[in-house]
C-alpha cells in the first residue's frame, strides 16, 4: 500500500528522534550506574569519559557548559605545557587543567597544573594516582542538556518522550489502516453491484437461447428425416456408377500389362530413370560422375537401382533417382556441414543407405556446386589422389548401353541422334558456368543499352583497353584495373577502383566488394538497372577519369559491343558443336566394338587397380626422414643417440616410426607428420609447463596410448626441450648410462635401408 506524505514525514521524525535519544539515554544510564558503583573514579565507556565543564578557567580551549571527553592515558606519556588532564582533588572534585610543569622528587612525579584563563598555578600538586585521563575532544554548549539528562528528572523526561513517540506512531498506523479498510469496502461494494447487473443480463440471454434452441432442434430433426430418405437414393445411384468405372479401369490395366510384359520391367531401372530426367540434371550427373571416378582406386558400378562408387569394398557414394529428382548419398557425417547451406538429410534409417547416410538433392546449379564441394570433402577424408592421366567415362553412354539390355527394342542410331540434338547436356559439361556474353545478351534491351553507353564512356579514353572473359568485361590502363562489368542473376553490376567513403551512399547506393579476391582492386560496386543508375555510373566514370588523369581520345568511334558479344557466343557454340560430334563418333565406335573389347577393358581395369595399389602405399619412416631438412636430420641423430646411450634401451625401426623400449615397455617414439619431426614420450602431460614445452596430448590415438606426451622437434629450442624431457623420463624409469657408449649415425643407416 502507498503511504501519504504526512505518514512518511511522521516516520522520518520518529526515526531521527529515536536515533538521537535512545543512544544518549543508554549512554547516560551506563554513566549513572558507574557513578554509583565506583564513586572515586570518573565514569567511562570504552575508555572515554564524558564530563561537563563547570567554569571558564580553561577558556578559550573550552568554555563553561561544554561537553568534553577524557581518554585514559599512560602517565609517563604526558608532556608539560601541551596535555590537558582531568584529576581528582583532595576534596573529591574533578578538575580539568593543563600541565604547567612536571617535577620528580625522590623518584615520584609531581604534576603542577594551571588553567589557561588563570594567572597562577593551582596550589596543590597532583600525583599520578589522582589523574583520571587526558582531554581529547569537546562538543560546545550541550553540557547543560547532558547534565540535565543525567539527573533523575532528565531520565524520566527521556522515557516519557520515547513513550509518546511510540504511542503516537501506533495511533497513526491505526488511523491509516482504518481509512484503507473503508476505501476497500466501498470498492468491493461497487464491484459487486456491477457483477450483479452482468449476472442478470446473462440469465436473461440464456433463457432466450434455450427457447430458440428447442425450436431449432425440432426443425433439424425434420430436415434429417428428409435428407436420409433422399440420401439413400443418391448412394445407390453412385454405387452403380462406381462399379462401372472400376470395370473400365480393370480392362485398361489388363491392356497395359499385356503391352509391358514383353519388356519385363516391373520397376523402372536406374538407367531409364536417368534418361528420362531433364537435360540440365543429366549434365549435373555426368559432371559429378566424372569428378568421382577421376580419383585413383574409385570404381563405379551400375545396378538396376543406383550407380555406386567404391574403394575396394568400402562404399563412398551412391546416385539414385527419386521421382524426377537426382539424389546423391555420401559417406560423410551430417553434423560436420551447415544444414542451411547443403540442406542434407539423414538416410541412415534405411538399410541400403547405412554406409552413405548423407543425402542431398541435385536439381539446380547451386545443388551441383554443393555436391562437388561434398565430393572434395569426401576425397580429403579418404586421402584419395587424382589420376595423372585418365579417360573420362561418359555415364550417359553406359546407361544407354545398359538400357538396351533391359528393353526389347534397341536402336543405337536413334539414341545417338537424341544425344546430338540435346546440346544443352554437352554445353553444361564443357562450361559449367554461363559466360558473361550469354548473360549480357539475356538481359533486357534497356539494360543492354546501359551497358553499351557506359562501355563506350570507358573506351573513349586513351590507353584504356577493354578485355572480355568468361566472367566479366574488364577495363585496364596497362596492368592497372580501373573497372569491371559483371552480371549477377539478371542485374548488371559495375565495380570501380574508387574509395567508398568519398561518395554519398544515399545517392549512389554503393557496396563494398573488397572481401572477394576478384574485386580487391575494384571494391566500389553499384547496380546499373535504371536510368538513374546509368547516370550515376557515368558520374563515377568521370570521377575515375579525374583520379587517374585520363585523357579523351579524339579519334574514338562508337563501339557496338553487343554485336561483338553475339559473334563471341557463336564462336563458342561452333567449338562446342565440334566437340559434340567428336563425342558422338567416339560413342558409335565404342558401341560397335563393345563385345570385342569388353575383355580387354576388364584386364586394363584390373591392371590399373594393381598399379594404383602399388603406387598408393604409404611412405615408410626412413623415406620421410630422408625428405626432412638437414638440420632436422641432425636433431633426430642427436636425440636418437641420447636415448640409446642408456642401458637396456633398444631401438626398433618400423614403417611408421622409430620406437624405443626397455623390455616390453615403450619409452619413446619418433614419427614424421608432414615435414615435422615429432617425439612422443611415456610422460604425464600435466606435470610440465605447456608454455615452455608446448606439449600435445596424443592419448586419444591407439598408437600413442603408452606415449601420450607429444612435442615437435623443429628448432634448437625444441631439441633442448626434448633433451630435458628425455632426462626426466630416464630419472622416472631409473635408467643408467651405458659405459660402452658409441655414437651411431642413424641417418646413414636409414639411407642405406632406403
Amino acid at each position: 500500500m502507498k503511504k501519504t506524505k504526512q505518514e512518511i514525514a511522521w516516520i522520518i521524525i520518529c526515526v531521527i528522534t529515536c536515533i538521537i535519544t535512545i543512544p544518549v539515554f543508554i549512554f547516560n544510564l551506563i554513566l549513572s550506574i558507574q557513578a554509583l558503583t565506583t564513586p572515586n573514579k570518573l565514569p567511562s565507556v570504552f575508555g572515554i569519559s564524558p564530563t561537563v565543564v563547570a567554569s571558564g578557567s580553561m577558556s578559550p580551549e573550552f568554555e563553561k557548559n561544554d561537553l568534553i571527553f577524557i581518554q585514559s592515558v599512560d602517565v609517563d606519556a604526558l608532556n608539560e605545557k601541551e596535555d590537558v588532564i582531568c584529576f581528582v582533588t583532595s576534596d573529591g572534585d574533578y578538575v580539568t587543567h593543563r600541565i604547567n610543569r612536571i617535577v620528580v622528587v625522590d623518584g615520584v612525579k609531581r604534576f603542577y597544573t594551571k588553567g589557561d584563563a588563570n594567572n597562577a598555578e593551582d596550589k596543590d600538586y597532583i600525583l599520578a594516582e589522582q589523574i583520571q585521563g587526558k582531554y581529547v575532544y569537546k562538543i560546545a554548549s550541550i553540557g547543560g542538556v547532558v547534565a540535565f539528562m543525567q539527573t533523575p528528572y532528565g531520565m524520566v523526561m527521556v522515557v516519557i518522550l520515547l513513550l509518546m513517540i511510540y504511542i503516537g506512531g501506533e495511533l497513526l498506523v491505526e488511523i491509516v489502516l482504518q481509512k484503507k479498510e473503508n476505501r476497500l469496502l466501498t470498492e468491493e461494494n461497487e464491484e459487486l453491484k456491477i457483477e450483479l447487473k452482468q449476472l442478470r443480463a446473462l440469465t436473461y440471454s440464456l433463457a432466450k437461447e434455450e427457447v430458440a434452441q428447442t425450436l431449432i432442434d425440432e426443425e433439424i430433426q425434420e430436415l434429417k428425416a428428409m435428407i436420409y430418405s433422399s440420401a439413400k437414393e443418391d448412394i445407390a445411384a453412385e454405387r452403380n456408377v462406381e462399379k462401372e468405372i472400376v470395370k473400365e479401369e480393370i480392362e485398361i490395366e489388363e491392356q497395359e500389362t499385356s503391352i509391358f510384359d514383353s519388356i519385363n520391367s516391373k520397376k523402372i531401372p536406374f538407367a531409364t530413370k536417368i534418361t528420362q530426367l531433364k537435360d540440365e540434371v543429366k549434365a549435373y550427373f555426368i559432371a559429378l560422375h566424372k569428378e568421382i571416378i577421376s580419383y585413383k582406386k574409385v570404381n563405379a558400378r551400375l545396378s538396376t537401382k543406383a550407380m555406386s562408387y567404391r574403394v575396394g569394398r568400402k562404399l563412398l557414394a551412391k546416385f539414385t533417382v527419386r521421382g524426377k529428382t537426382l539424389t546423391l548419398y555420401l559417406a560423410l557425417s551430417l553434423d560436420e556441414f551447415d544444414k542451411n547451406v547443403f540442406f542434407q538429410k539423414d538416410a541412415s534409417d534405411k538399410k541400403a543407405y547405412k554406409e552413405v547416410p548423407f543425402m542431398v538433392k541435385v536439381k539446380s546449379d547451386r545443388g551441383a556446386k554443393n555436391a562437388q564441394k561434398l565430393i572434395t570433402a569426401l576425397v580429403e577424408k579418404e586421402n584419395l589422389t587424382r589420376k595423372s592421366q585418365y579417360d573420362y567415362d561418359s555415364a550417359i553412354k553406359q546407361l544407354l548401353a545398359f538400357k538396351t539390355q533391359k528393353e526389347v527394342k534397341t536402336n543405337i542410331d536413334i539414341q545417338v541422334e537424341e544425344i546430338a540434338a540435346n546440346k544443352s547436356i554437352f554445353d553444361s559439361i564443357n562450361s559449367k558456368k554461363v559466360t558473361f556474353a550469354k548473360k549480357v545478351l539475356a538481359l533486357k534491351e534497356q539494360a543492354k543499352q546501359y551497358f553499351i553507353d557506359v562501355h563506350n564512356a570507358f573506351v573513349s579514353y586513351k590507353k584504356v583497353n577493354a578485355r572480355l572473359s568468361n566472367k566479366a568485361m574488364s577495363y585496364r590502363v596497362g596492368r592497372k584495373l580501373l573497372a569491371k562489368f559483371t552480371v549477377r542473376g539478371k542485374t548488371l553490376t559495375l565495380c570501380l577502383a574508387l574509395s567508398l567513403d568519398e561518395f554519398d551512399k544515399n545517392v549512389f547506393f554503393q557496396k563494398d566488394a573488397s572481401d572477394k579476391k576478384a574485386y580487391k582492386e575494384v571494391p566500389f560496386m553499384v547496380k546499373v538497372k535504371s536510368d538513374r543508375g546509368a547516370k550515376n555510373a557515368k558520374k563515377l566514370v568521370v570521377a575515375l577519369e579525374q583520379k587517374e588523369n585520363l585523357v579523351k581520345d579524339d579519334s574514338f568511334t562508337f563501339d557496338d559491343v553487343i554485336s561483338k558479344l553475339i559473334a563471341y557466343k557463336e564462336e563458342v557454340n561452333e567449338k562446342k558443336e565440334e566437340t559434340i560430334l567428336e563425342d558422338i563418333t567416339e560413342f558409335i565406335t565404342q558401341e560397335e566394338n563393345q563385345n570385342n573389347t569388353e575383355g580387354e577393358k576388364l584386364q586394363k581395369m584390373s591392371e590399373t587397380n594393381i598399379f594404383d595399389s602399388i603406387k598408393s602405399k604409404k611412405m615408410p619412416f626412413e623415406d620421410k626422414i630422408a625428405g626432412l631438412k638437414e638440420e632436422v636430420k641432425a636433431y633426430f641423430n642427436c636425440l636418437h643417440n641420447e636415448l640409446i646411450s642408456y642401458k637396456k634401451v633398444n631401438a626398433r625401426l618400423s614403417n611408421k616410426a622409430m620406437s624405443y623400449r626397455v623390455g616390453r615397455k615403450l619409452l619413446a617414439k619418433f614419427s614424421v607428420r608432414g615435414k615435422t619431426l615429432t617425439l612422443c614420450l611415456a610422460l604425464p602431460v600435466d606435470e610440465f609447463d605447456k608454455n615452455v614445452f608446448f606439449q600435445v596430448d596424443a592419448s586419444s590415438k591407439k598408437a600413442y596410448e603408452e606415449v601420450p606426451f607429444m612435442v615437435k622437434v623443429k628448432s634448437d629450442r625444441g631439441v633442448k626441450n626434448a633433451k630435458k624431457l628425455i632426462i626426466a623420463l630416464v630419472e622416472k624409469e631409473n635408467l643408467k648410462k651405458d659405459k660402452k657408449e658409441e655414437y651411431e649415425d642413424i641417418i646413414s643407416i636409414l639411407s642405406n635401408k632406403q
